[in-house]
């Protein structure tokens, strides 16, 4: 810069306005503005935000119980509803199955029936028969010998005729028999029937019983996980409360 004694105020300006272009302003030269001073929350304030936070983590979990017990309730009912199909097709198939033993005892009974009509018209056809071939009465015969004819003559007659009734009653009771073992045959195959079927639908309970009871046993673990996440977030929002 020029001596005091030769001051040239046009220079001096030049030599000012160069040098400043030169040098720069320095860095970090200028005052940092002061940072704003965070406000404080009041105590009702804290407390609000406190009682806000509580309430939406209690709603949060009751909603989540919530959904985990309809799930399990759905689960439930779907248990219900297949285990009620499962017996409806038992008893479905349990009654076709009963009809058609009904129907074959049925049969079996007819058959029985008309190989019974069929076997005492023969005795009686044969009886008829038999009674047809006895002789005639001789002619010529006196009174008293006609008399011990015809005492002798019924006697035969009796005799075919006891003889076809005998036939005839073993037919019935052979029938009767066959009936009566057609019958119990018959009541066999039921009770065999349903006993298969009462232990179907048994297993079909034991079945549903048991998912029953893993439906009870996954919502008891599902609640408990909910309970214990409710309290850790609980105690991590009381912990950050206290800070």
């Amino acid at each position: 810069m020029p001596s005091k004694q030769y001051y040239d105020p046009v220079k001096a300006r030049e030599y000012y306005l160069r040098t400043r272009e030169l040098k720069g302003r320095k860095k970090g030269s200028s005052t940092p503005a002061p940072k704003p001073r965070k406000k404080r929350k009041s105590k009702d304030e804290i407390e609000e935000e406190q009682d806000s936070e509580k309430e939406a983590l209690t709603s949060k979990r009751k909603a989540e119980m919530d959904r985990i017990r309809e799930i399990a309730r759905e689960k439930r009912e779907k248990i219900s509803e297949d285990l009620s199909k499962i017996l409806e097709v038992l008893s479905e198939d349990n009654a076709q199955k009963r009809e058609k033993i009904s129907e074959q005892n049925k049969l079996e009974k007819e058959k029985i029936a008309e190989k019974r009509k069929s076997n005492a018209e023969q005795i009686s056809t044969d009886a008829k028969r038999k009674l047809a071939q006895l002789p005639e009465m001789p002619k010529g015969l006196d009174r008293y010998s006609q008399q011990r004819w015809r005492a002798k003559r019924q006697k035969e007659v009796a005799k075919i005729r006891g003889a076809a009734d005998a036939e005839r009653e073993k037919v019935y009771s052979k029938s009767s028999a066959e009936i009566d073992k057609a019958n119990a045959n018959t009541g066999k195959v039921r009770e065999a029937l349903n006993e298969q079927t009462g232990g179907q639908k048994k297993a079909a309970r034991d079945d549903a019983n048991a998912k029953r009871e893993k439906v009870a046993a996954d919502l008891k673990a599902s609640l408990d996980s909910a309970r214990a996440n409710y309290d850790k977030l609980k105690k991590a929002l009381s912990k950050k409360h206290k800070k």
